[in-house]
């Protein structure tokens, strides 16, 4: 559906962590986690036809290798 209009003012609420030991077996591994939206407003951006996407999880695990 799209909106016409301005939207209404809004606010969100993200958090993320990271971690990166320096040693042990995780050396040189990185963990992010993160959660975008963690009230799950309803909102719409200004000149966007489109509602929010509600409350998003993310994760990423990455290691290093070295040469």
């Amino acid at each position: 559906m799209v909106a016409d209009g301005a939207a209404e003012a809004f606010a969100t609420v993200d958090l993320f962590a990271s971690c990166k030991p320096q040693s042990g077996v995780f050396e040189g591994t990185e963990i992010t986690a993160g959660i975008d939206n963690l009230f799950n407003a309803d909102y719409r951006e200004n000149l966007a036809g489109y509602r929010s996407f509600g409350r998003t999880f993310k994760a990423t695990l990455a290691k290093q290798f070295g040469y």
